[in-house]
């Protein structure tokens, strides 16, 4: 009796964790916030390019994404129309798909049913995971990939595995690839666990599919990914930087650290996520599970492919990694027992460390998702709806580098093609007198983190005698004003 209440206990716990996360995320969809800079870059690249376009060269704005991504963006749109709700929802649709998928891969790793009811809570939860299923951009994407790589390699027979299946791997993960950045650093701990077990009697299966993963994804990478690589570096070294693991880096501060606060925002305890993770990677270790061993081999790759500057694990870059690192913080419950007082003790120890590192995850955290702003980066739709009201036909938009993409996609967003806008870094001296025509509108969004632009025009306006100021708003870092000079 006490067992088949156990078991729908523990049913019952699955189910309602599902549905959970997927009421997390389809509210956070339904909210329909505004594209920020990335997302309606993106969008334009879609908008504007056939599939070849999308393919030759690298995309505009400074943008990077795999190229199935945006094919399938181009072709839902297509269809359905250039909307925010249709181009986020092949991220919503794989944020949906990754918590059943993340659910049987827990049930390949870890042994307890609390154990498995933990991780999924915490996975269902991630605040990061909710707000990219409801981004246009591949984050989410990359983790569902990852979680079904990882189980269609946990299901190879490693004793026999033939040449057909050797190829068929390679193009998997070809496939993958092209859907998911992170594809080839799955495929390499992969192919280094098949070195571990077999030893040399699997380098002809190695060579098979690391033939035929190579032949396929080389050229993609040297004619779409190197030359964005190229461009994304020139642009972002220092955010990418911080991702690249060296000698120099203080590992525990400056890259553990801020990696665990991001992937498990609003917590912020990376020495017991750390230590938990510790004691996770000795059990997986000791227990020789082949599902946990090949988790160890992927986090290792991703190390090595940081340190070779190949990919960085930085901020949503290291998204994909979060399924191993919640099985690697979950694992340490396998080993909780409360038949004796020793093991009591040693329970009740690894369940306050887990219950402190997760305490954010409280009743506020929840009750937070009931505010439609809360994944709010901007404004951009709500600020250019204001000036679409009450522009007029000689009115001339100003806008900044982080407001380009904004600016172009919702002047399409409206219909306000014919409405003059001009980046505020274009006006000289000469062009100057062409303002005086009509109002002049400022339209700045995305400024979380560079408020002193819009700081200088707010005080430029407010202390020039020539200007009038007609409207003004500020809201979530988009400033909007109506002036007439």
């Amino acid at each position: 009796m006490i067992k088949k209440n156990n078991k729908y206990f523990y049913i019952s716990g699955i189910a309602c964790i599902i549905c959970l996360g997927i009421i997390l995320r389809a509210a956070a969809y339904c909210y329909d916030k505004s594209f920020w800079y990335d997302e309606a870059a993106l969008a334009l690249n879609v908008m504007d390019r056939n599939i070849f376009g999308l393919f030759l060269k690298p995309l505009d704005y400074v943008q990077c994404a795999p190229f199935l991504f945006m094919v399938s963006s181009k072709l839902l749109t297509s269809v359905f129309g250039a909307k925010e709700s249709i181009f986020r929802l092949i991220p919503y649709i794989c944020s949906i798909l990754s918590i059943f998928a993340f659910y049987f891969l827990s049930k390949k790793t870890l042994d307890k049913r609390w154990s498995i009811l933990t991780a999924n809570f915490l996975f269902a939860v991630n605040l990061q995971l909710i707000r990219y299923g409801q981004d246009f951009k591949q984050y989410s994407v990359e983790v569902f990939a990852t979680i079904i790589a990882i189980l269609y390699l946990e299901r190879i027979n490693l004793e026999s595995i033939s040449v057909k299946k050797c190829i068929l791997t390679g193009f998997v993960f070809f496939a993958l690839f092209l859907f998911s950045m992170p594809a080839p650093i799955i495929l390499t701990a992969f192919l280094f666990y098949l070195l571990y077990k077999n030893k040399k009697e699997s380098l002809k299966q190695i060579f098979y599919i690391a033939t035929t993963f190579t032949l396929c994804a080389l050229p993609y990478y040297l004619i779409y990914l190197l030359p964005s690589k190229k461009i994304m570096l020139k642009y972002f070294s220092n955010t990418w930087n911080p991702g690249y693991l060296s000698i120099n880096t203080g590992i525990l501060k400056d890259f553990i650290q801020p990696f665990f606060e991001y992937i498990f925002a609003p917590n912020n305890n990376f020495i017991l996520a750390s230590a938990l993770s510790l004691i996770g990677i000795f059990l997986f270790i000791k227990s020789k599970k082949e599902g946990g061993i090949l988790l160890l081999f992927i986090v290792s790759t991703a190390l090595a492919f940081s340190m070779l500057h190949f990919y960085p694990i930085y901020a949503r870059l290291g998204l994909y990694l979060v399924p191993v690192i919640i099985l690697l913080i979950t694992k340490p419950l396998d080993i909780c027992a409360f038949n004796t007082i020793k093991s009591k003790a040693g329970s009740f120890i690894i369940i306050g460390m887990l219950i402190f590192c997760f305490r954010a995850l409280n009743v506020k955290y929840f009750i937070s998702f009931a505010n439609p702003k809360i994944f709010h980066e901007s404004l951009s739709r709500e600020m250019m709806s204001l000036i679409r009201n009450d522009i007029s036909k000689n009115d001339v938009i100003i806008y900044d580098g982080e407001s380009l993409a904004a600016c172009i996609y919702y002047l399409r967003y409206f219909n306000m093609r014919d409405v003059k806008a001009i980046p505020i870094s274009s006006i000289t001296a000469d062009n100057y007198q062409d303002l005086y025509r009509g109002n002049v509108w400022f339209y700045f969004t995305h400024h979380a983190d560079k408020k002193e632009h819009v700081n200088y025009v707010k005080n430029l306006l407010h202390n020039s005698g020539n200007v009038k100021i007609l409207f003004e708003k500020e809201e979530f870092g988009s400033y909007i004003a109506k002036v007439k000079l």
